[in-house]
């Protein structure tokens, strides 16, 4: 099921989420701040699971920064005290190709002129 939101207003949002039971909402939008979670926390209830990279401050259940270098203390008095916090290398996100080369191994071992590179792009 996809629901459009046709604009920031809490009350739309609100509703999408009564209308079909939503017990979870995840927010990965730089146009949602502390105040709209914290209210839509105190209307509705539902768990908040926020995905930040910037260190900014949030009213959420849980936060993920999966940036290789995220420290959670960096959050501290930035999220409610019993927020989860997710962050660093061991919650990086990678496609399930990425996991399965890495189980292959490398094919040719013995191949020492074998060149290895990677090209990073951001969130591109």
């Amino acid at each position: 099921m996809i629901e459009i939101i046709n604009s920031n207003d809490l009350e739309e949002l609100v509703g999408i989420i009564k209308k079909y039971s939503i017990d979870m909402i995840v927010i990965d939008y730089y146009g949602i701040d502390y105040d709209f979670e914290k209210a839509l926390k105190e209307i509705t209830d539902v768990t908040i699971f926020v995905l930040d990279d910037t260190y900014e401050k949030h009213y959420c259940d849980i936060l993920l920064n999966h940036n290789i270098y995220a420290d959670s203390i960096k959050y501290k008095n930035l999220v409610p005290q019993n927020a989860e916090l997710r962050c660093g290398i061991k919650f990086t996100l990678l496609r399930n190709e990425f996991i399965e080369e890495k189980q292959k191994g490398r094919q040719n071992k013995s191949d020492t002129n074998q060149l290895n590179a990677i090209i990073v792009m951001g969130g591109s």
